[in-house]
């Protein structure tokens, strides 16, 4: 993908090509064992059963 902007900048630019970075991407095993405290995922359980479903939002839009 970063390629794909680079070649469509390279194909106007007039001050030479841009060379895509390389990106060393880290291997993320280390984080297979962190878990989250139950308080924690309790209160996001909560604020998701608080929030309004899309459908919802979008019949207080329409109401408008």
């Amino acid at each position: 993908m970063i390629q794909t902007a680079i070649d469509g900048v390279n194909k106007v630019n007039p001050f030479g090509n841009i060379k895509a970075p390389q990106l060393n991407i880290p291997s993320l095993d280390a984080l297979q064992n962190v878990t989250l405290p139950t308080d924690f995922q309790d209160a996001l359980t909560k604020l998701n059963a608080s929030l309004p479903s899309v459908s919802v939002l979008k019949n207080a839009v329409n109401d408008l």
